[in-house]
């Protein structure tokens, strides 16, 4: 994997990063301050949010209503973005998330 968020990608409806990629978002970013971004392609074991609410968008999910991806456990943990105006990625809220670190 890498860290490096040099080839972020911008375009709307097309993938933020690379698969097998990763970054840790800035406060300039689209994705909140310290979320861990990646591939939607590299997110195994998740769904929609129970709270209709959180699964607003247009032709996909905006994430401007907070969490809307749980996990197979039901536990909140992401935000998916993939509606038609933003480079789509999932976002994993550090709060919410154990990574392998420790």
């Amino acid at each position: 994997m890498s860290n490096d968020p040099g080839d972020l990608n911008e375009t709307d409806g097309k993938p933020r990063l690379a698969e097998g990629g990763y970054y840790v978002a800035a406060d300039d970013d689209w994705a909140a301050d310290g979320h861990y971004v990646v591939n939607i392609n590299d997110v195994i074991n998740v769904g929609d949010h129970a709270d209709p609410g959180r699964l607003n968008g247009c032709c996909g999910l905006d994430g401007c209503d907070g969490v809307n991806t749980i996990c197979c456990n039901g536990h909140d943990v992401a935000i998916r973005r993939t509606d038609c105006w933003m480079p789509h990625y999932v976002s994993f809220v550090p709060a919410l998330v154990t990574t392998g670190d420790g």
